[in-house]
């Protein structure tokens, strides 16, 4: 083969590299996309027709030049296809592309490339071809045969059909998908355009074909669409395609009510066809159905539930009717809605069952811990006497060594008290039988007395407990003995997971618009909780594992009990807490609780 040089070599391989790189850019990123893989053989066929085109220029003798002609139409056949492929599955069509229709469509283009290969035998594709010296370059003249217009048609045919799918998608798309639709038409137009100028005669440079020269528009608009509108990583779902996916049956009735369209799902629902239940009256398809509403079909808009009776059970639909209008607002039609919802009802169904027993087993539960805690109770308090009565008896009679033993039983008798005591205030407060005594009483004599009860344990753990309580305390009006049990619990529990610190309580009264509360904290400088052990504080029965509450004979009662106590008498609990460097509990309860039951106030648990 001969060569020269020529000017428009540049320009062909400037595209041919662009084309390249948007094809390994697709390939790289945006393989997994709809459309990708036609678009990767799109671009790769405007580069092989650059590449071939530039090499044909280059081409110094007529052989030479055939041969690479003869090349470039691997990428000239390639092109429409896969241009309709792309926009098939660009504007969510592809399921029309089935493989026996892609065979069809195949044939036209393995039938030119042969034709094309061996035109020295029969010319149905070239009738006559030579080379013209220009002063530019040396150009391939041909005469077009029958073949060749029979191709130009087929590849016109199969481009408008792409061209139409781009543009009725860019018309009903968002913004966002006309810009990609508006880069695709571009950079499809422009060679397009060059091609009808080459093949009508009508190029300005006349046997120049311009279209390998329009491909650099195609480069630019397609590049433009890829970075800036994010073609292929951001594709549009064609509404078609979701309604026929759609698992609801959907159902197009005209202003008079007959159907016009029906997806899968309505087919299978009702068990015809399209073609049998397009142009009948909807309340028709439904004259099966008993339950279903077929009356208020020509309603406006509707929304209701129905049932449907089977051999095995009822099932239960959700029905919507939906106007359609038109720009002037006029009714064109509705959408019906069907949905089963049988599983819902089911589950829900569950639910309330469900629910219903929860509720039975806890009134049940309270019912038997309020008896078994008075069952309890009355053996334990005798329990308690005879020995406390045995102390005494073994002091008075110089048993020494027996004292401690029995101090041991009451010890562990007193607590077993308390829990039995707090399981019967829980399950009164839960089964709403706790009543509330109201007087008015001295809060910071109570604070000081429930410090004083909590002493003895913190004197045991090394720790201090400090009071301090504002001049404007004073009275208050309340339940004092549930507060008492409130602050002997939350005392008592600062008292007891604090080693070696302090334990401060303090008391002032917030002034509020609806009426004065008062503010009771308790800080200490114990081992602190995290979130876990946070979000199970105010659960009864529960200590979460691995906490100190374990060690030291948590009950998961206390806390839980205080809460429920503090919502009675109209306050509530706000915890924060840092492991290492202790919890502060705050209580806020009203100066002056009104007779009526006040509304529950949920509690704030925070991690500083």
């Amino acid at each position: 083969m001969s060569w020269h040089s020529t000017p428009y070599l540049g320009p062909l391989l400037i595209n041919a590299l662009m084309s390249a790189a948007l094809s390994l850019l697709v390939v790289w990123r945006r393989r997994s996309a709809p459309g990708a893989k036609p678009f990767v053989v799109l671009t790769l066929a405007v580069a092989g027709w650059s590449i071939g085109y530039a090499l044909e220029m280059l081409s110094a003798d007529l052989a030479s030049a055939l041969f690479w002609a003869k090349l470039e139409y691997l990428g000239i056949v390639a092109l429409p296809l896969t241009w309709l492929s792309f926009a098939l599955q660009y504007t969510g069509r592809e399921r029309w592309l089935t493989r026996r229709r892609l065979g069809l469509l195949l044939i036209e283009p393995v039938a030119i490339v042969a034709l094309v290969m061996t035109n020295d035998w029969h010319r149905l594709v070239w009738r006559t071809m030579a080379m013209e010296e220009r002063s530019i370059a040396s150009l391939l003249i041909l005469t077009h045969g029958p073949a060749f217009w029979i191709h130009t048609l087929y590849t016109y045919v199969l481009l408008l059909a792409g061209t139409v799918l781009l543009i009725r998608s860019m018309l009903r798309a968002p913004r966002l998908y006309r810009a990609q639709a508006l880069g695709l038409l571009l950079g499809c137009s422009a060679p397009w355009l060059g091609n009808i100028l080459y093949v009508a005669d009508l190029s300005p440079f006349s046997q120049l074909d311009l279209t390998p020269f329009a491909f650099a528009v195609t480069g630019i608009a397609f590049g433009w669409a890829l970075f800036r509108t994010h073609l292929l990583d951001i594709v549009p779902v064609a509404r078609d395609t979701v309604v026929e996916h759609m698992k609801e049956a959907v159902i197009v009735v005209d202003a008079r009510s007959r159907v016009v369209d029906l997806n899968p799902a309505a087919q299978r629902l009702l068990g015809q066809g399209a073609a049998a239940a397009i142009g009948q009256p909807a309340a028709q398809l439904f004259a099966g159905w008993p339950e279903f509403p077929a009356d208020q079909l020509s309603a406006a808009e509707l929304h209701r539930e129905f049932q449907q009776p089977t051999a095995s059970a009822p099932r239960h639909f959700d029905l919507s009717i939906t106007p359609l209008r038109d720009r002037r607002g006029g009714l064109t039609g509705r959408v019906v809605i069907i949905g089963d919802i049988t599983e819902r009802k089911h589950a829900e169904q569950a639910l309330i069952q469900a629910k219903d027993a929860a509720e039975t087993a806890n009134r049940t539960k309270s019912a038997f811990l309020a008896n078994m805690s008075h069952e309890l109770r009355t053996p334990l308090t005798a329990i308690l006497g005879y020995a406390d009565l045995l102390r005494l008896e073994a002091e008075q009679q110089g048993h020494a060594d027996l004292v401690p033993d029995l101090s041991i039983i009451q010890a562990s008798g007193n607590h077993l008290l308390e829990l039995i005591s707090d399981l019967l205030d829980l399950s009164r407060i839960e089964a709403d039988r706790m009543d509330l005594r109201l007087a008015r009483f001295d809060l910071a004599a109570l604070i000081h007395d429930c410090a004083d009860a909590a002493r003895p344990v913190a004197d045991k753990n090394r720790n201090s407990i400090r009071v301090s309580c504002a001049g404007d305390v004073g009275a208050i009006v309340g339940d004092r003995a549930k507060l008492r049990q409130v602050l002997l619990n939350v005392i008592g529990n600062a008292a007891k997971f604090t080693q070696a610190g302090e334990v401060t309580v303090t008391a002032a009264r917030m002034p509020a618009a609806r009426g004065d509360s008062v503010q009771i904290q308790v800080a200490d400088t114990g081992v602190g909780m995290d979130q876990r052990q946070l979000a199970e504080l105010f659960q009864p029965f529960t200590l979460p594992d691995g906490a100190p509450a374990r060690e030291q004979g948590g009950s998961g009662v206390g806390l839980a009990l205080s809460w429920r106590l503090c919502q009675l008498i109209g306050g509530q609990i706000e915890v924060t807490s840092q492991i290492g460097r202790g919890s502060t509990f705050t209580i806020s309860i009203p100066a002056a609780l009104s007779p009526r039951a006040p509304a529950p106030t949920a509690d704030v648990v925070t991690l500083a």
